[in-house]
């Protein structure tokens, strides 16, 4: 049997943002790993952005369906999903939609409207950092939202590389606003039949962990807690979220 991830990424970032986090997983879990840009951005950037969920998860399902039947995979091969921020939308919508798909979804700072407050999603800090964000680019523009998802100089300091991979697969306005438009009206399943693992970060200053923990709490998933790291926590501490993913896997998810 192969074991194989799909990662997704947030909002308006592509699977260059993961950095090395692809390679730590599949050293870690001996898993192959497999990423997906949402479209609009990276890879997909001359296709538009869909304003709902369903509609991108559509898209992304497609694609991945497509890429499986090149892989000539055998009957016990298992996928799991694991997505941050609006990948985490995206993934809980499709592990309800399609709940075959996976053995097993883990989100991380994620959030739905029905689960929280509209600032606890996106916090009044987050919605300043946009509006800079609007009015600036490039280096300058890369390093207001790092300052604001980003709690570690690690993180921090990539604001350069992001900046250039902005400049080559530029993303529009209007791919943020149709993504910000889909993850405003994102809601959580009742239920799943997926295991889910919740991860969230304490030091989040973009989505508040308690959407993570109501999160949690609806689905009947474990919720494991960073005690210090921003946002994109796969950026901050990659080792801790390999390490979380690996023990799920571990323990039968």
């Amino acid at each position: 049997m192969t074991t194989r991830w799909l990662l997704l990424r947030g909002l308006v970032r592509e699977r260059r943002h993961w950095g090395d986090f692809p390679e730590l997983l599949a050293a870690r879990t001996g898993a192959d790993v497999l990423t997906l840009d949402l479209p609009g951005v990276g890879t997909e950037r001359t296709r538009p952005s869909p304003t709902s969920i369903a509609a991108i998860v559509a898209d992304l399902r497609e694609r991945w369906l497509a890429h499986r039947a090149t892989l000539g995979e055998g009957e016990g091969d298992a996928w799991r999903l694991f997505a941050p921020s609006l990948g985490g939308m995206v993934a809980l919508g499709w592990a309800e939609a399609h709940p075959d798909d996976f053995v097993g979804v883990a989100v991380c700072n994620t959030s739905a409207r029905d689960v929280a407050t509209l600032f606890d999603r996106f916090s009044t800090e987050a919605l300043g950092t946009v509006a800079r964000a609007l009015f600036s680019s490039g280096r300058a523009r890369e390093a207001h939202i790092l300052a604001l998802v980003a709690n570690t100089e690690h993180g921090r300091a990539r604001a350069d590389a992001f900046a250039a991979f902005a400049a080559e697969s530029p993303v529009g306005t209007d791919v943020l606003v149709r993504q910000l438009w889909a993850a405003s009206r994102a809601t959580a399943p009742k239920s799943l039949a997926t295991p889910l693992l919740v991860l969230c970060s304490d030091g989040d200053r973009l989505c508040h962990p308690r959407a993570s923990h109501a999160l949690g709490a609806r689905l009947a998933a474990p919720v494991k807690v960073h005690p210090d790291a921003g946002h994109d926590l796969p950026l901050d501490d990659p080792e801790w979220v390999v390490g979380e993913l690996a023990g799920w896997v571990v323990r039968g998810a």
